[in-house]
């Protein structure tokens, strides 16, 4: 990620900025009152002092933040984008072999009448802040579970959801990583304009996104349910939580989303999207739960946990959530979408492993730019590409055809 001392990003950088701004600070203060034109050099002293505070501030913020990753970042961007479809299930729509039962089911559960409650979402008290619009909107919503800490999430309905109250959606449950929570995707990544955008240039059917709290606080969940055994001090109890997450986000979320939502009841209408920490629940709720999730999108995740110090709710060893020997041993029939800065030392080791036991059914595609490391403005530049293979690779996320 580039995090030398005179990197970007590196503690010197900031430091040395912060040192100079002194600095000037203080020789304008003592010399300016005795140039020999006191008032242009205020002029000059006000304008480089107060561009010296603005970089410093800008430097210690984007050290906090990871905005930008490293002096190249800054200069030239990311660079190319570069794809590698890995072997496995065909990674395109219509494919040979496509299952036509599947298909037709496929249909089936896109025409399924809706309920009364869900064709009347206005109506609906769950759907709370839900505006009469023709436009796509956000609101928030309670997904109450037993156990469960922080149950906010946070609902994008396309545009046109309130004027065709038959028509069923495919569904994205979006996952935040660490610190992040449902807002992100309204404030950071704007995915439901990028969803909208989308669908407008025939890219992507228009779909619902579904951004549930992963995590309660800034606690590191990992998305998985919790060991009984593990240490009361600091396990889920101290959260306030039984600690069933990965429970919550594959059946609590889900069933509370097809009773409130028209949304498209059949695997490949339904996707996981995640950045980092929430890469990995993308990944793994995916590879674990294929029967909910046909599709998964990673920016900078990962294959195997990775629990922050003291926030370990499992063994490392656990098969269970070994997914690269999942993915070898069961192949389940999903396919992976994987984005990474190639200057992000995170998620290299599991991806290499993940590369090599995916085997068909299972689908791989990595995509990676050269520059950019772990830092959210890559991953939201990166995001339309993700939603448009999204969009040619499932059957359930195809645009609609043209007139």
């Amino acid at each position: 990620m580039g995090m030398g001392a005179f990197d970007l990003m590196g503690l010197g950088t900031a430091v040395t900025a912060t040192v100079i701004t002194a600095i000037v600070f203080a020789l304008a203060v003592l010399r300016v009152p005795r140039a020999r034109h006191p008032h242009l050099a205020q002029v000059v002293a006000l304008v480089l002092v107060s561009s010296l505070v603005l970089v410093t501030a800008a430097l210690w913020i984007n050290r906090a933040t990871g905005t930008v990753s490293s002096w190249e970042f800054l200069a030239q961007g990311p660079g190319e984008l570069s794809v590698q479809a890995q072997d496995g299930a065909p990674a395109q729509r219509g494919a040979d072999g496509e299952d036509r039962d599947e298909l037709a089911a496929l249909e089936a559960a896109q025409s399924a009448p809706a309920t009364s409650l869900q064709r009347d979402p206005l109506d609906d008290k769950a759907l709370t802040g839900l505006r009469s619009t023709t436009h796509g909107q956000w609101i928030t919503v309670t997904i109450p579970a037993p156990g469960i800490a922080t149950t906010e999430a946070m609902v994008h309905l396309p545009a046109g959801y309130l004027q065709h109250p038959q028509r069923r959606y495919p569904v994205i449950v979006a996952l935040s990583g660490i610190p992040g929570g449902p807002s992100t995707f309204r404030r950071s990544f704007e995915l439901g304009r990028d969803m909208d955008r989308a669908a407008s240039h025939g890219e992507l059917g228009e779909a619902i996104v579904v951004a549930p709290t992963p995590y309660p606080g800034t606690y590191d969940t990992e998305c998985v349910d919790a060991d009984p055994s593990t240490d009361p001090a600091t396990g889920p109890s101290s959260q306030g939580s039984d600690g069933q997450y990965e429970t919550y986000l594959a059946e609590v979320v889900p069933d509370w989303v097809r009773t409130h939502l028209r949304t498209v009841e059949h695997p490949e209408a339904w996707a996981s999207f995640g950045y980092s920490a929430g890469g990995w629940c993308a990944n793994m709720l995916a590879l674990r739960h294929p029967d909910l999730f046909a599709s998964a999108i990673s920016l900078a995740g990962y294959y195997q946990p990775l629990y922050a110090s003291g926030q370990q709710w499992r063994p490392d060893d656990d098969p269970r959530y070994d997914l690269p020997a999942l993915a070898a041993e069961e192949a389940p029939a999903v396919r992976l979408w994987f984005f990474y800065g190639a200057d992000d030392p995170l998620p290299h080791p599991s991806l290499a492993q993940m590369q090599q036991a995916v085997r068909a059914p299972t689908s791989l595609t990595v995509a990676s730019t050269p520059r950019g490391g772990h830092t959210a403005s890559l991953w939201v530049e990166v995001t339309p590409a993700a939603l448009r293979w999204l969009g040619s690779s499932s059957p359930g996320f195809a645009p609609a055809p043209t007139p």
